[in-house]
């Protein structure tokens, strides 16, 4: 369809500048909205480095906390190593300290009170023996040291802390062996003889300096396992060969003073608690070739 405009032009320009006047302009409303793009992109950029310091001191912290926690773990290890260590060389100390044992028995005061017992009687002591054996028994607080290390090894199978190594004290059995000839007209008179010098170690006493008795049968067994006996010629003259085999008490050290009898035997026997260690001297007295 087809518009004529009928009115003047002049009557149209004036109605078309009206409308160019009344309609409003869009320029401030792209600077408002630039102005909000230009403040979002501020504030994020703000967020943004706040982040990323934020990131930064919480992994500076980190670090920092996890070289603590290294350095506290290793000074842990070498407290605990040097602990162990301090209580291993404690326990020595007073294994050393008990190889002089409180309970220890005199040898020189029993050769004497041997020597007592023989007088006035024709028995002759031949050898003297002595034979001694060494049993080594864990101390209660090395068996316990070592149980918590397996069990924290249990625990914690990536432990640094090496396996104490056992601490063992000293269980001293010594066995007197005495043999001797016994001279006399016939054989009853020997045997009497013999009989005589047994009464006498088991009568016999010892003064100490310190004005104490003594007796031979103090830390002894109180029966003696007789030696095979035998008649022999001695210089032309007829006597019997003897002897009697007696057991000491087991010399116990200061640590080891509280074990029961079933512990003294089992360390006798060599049981599961000790390694024997055999260890035989003699000390020998010839009084007639």
């Amino acid at each position: 369809m087809i518009k004529v405009n009928l009115l003047p032009a002049e009557s149209g320009k004036r109605q078309s500048a009206a409308k160019k006047q009344s309609s409003p302009s869009a320029v401030p409303f792209y600077l408002l909205l630039m102005l909000l793009y230009m403040a979002a992109a501020a504030g994020g950029y703000f967020v943004y480095m706040e982040s990323v310091a934020a990131a930064a001191e919480v992994a500076a912290r980190t670090s920092k906390r996890d070289a603590l926690k290294a350095d506290v773990q290793k000074r842990q290890a070498e407290f605990e190593a040097n602990n162990l260590r301090s209580q291993e060389i404690e326990e020595k100390y007073a294994v050393v300290e008990t190889l002089g044992p409180q309970n220890r028995i005199f040898w020189s005061e029993k050769i004497n009170m041997i020597a007592m017992a023989r007088l006035n009687l024709a028995v002759y002591v031949t050898k003297l023996e002595l034979e001694e054996q060494i049993d080594e028994r864990e101390t209660p607080e090395s068996v316990a040291r070592r149980e918590a290390w397996a069990a924290a090894k249990a625990k914690d199978a990536k432990l640094a802390t090496p396996e104490p190594s056992p601490v063992k004290q000293p269980i001293i059995n010594q066995t007197l062996v005495i043999s001797a000839i016994a001279y006399g007209n016939d054989s009853s008179q020997r045997l009497a003889q013999i009989r005589s010098f047994y009464e006498n170690l088991n009568a016999v006493q010892w003064k100490r300096e310190t004005g104490a008795q003594a007796k031979f049968l103090d830390r002894m067994a109180s029966e003696f396992e007789q030696l095979p006996q035998k008649v022999d010629r001695v210089a032309g003259v007829d006597v019997i060969r003897f002897g009697f085999r007696i057991k000491a008490d087991p010399q116990l050290d200061r640590t080891s003073a509280d074990l029961d009898d079933s512990d003294v035997v089992k360390a006798e026997d060599g049981g599961e608690d000790g390694v024997s260690i055999k260890a035989k001297r003699n000390e020998e007295a010839e009084v007639l070739k």
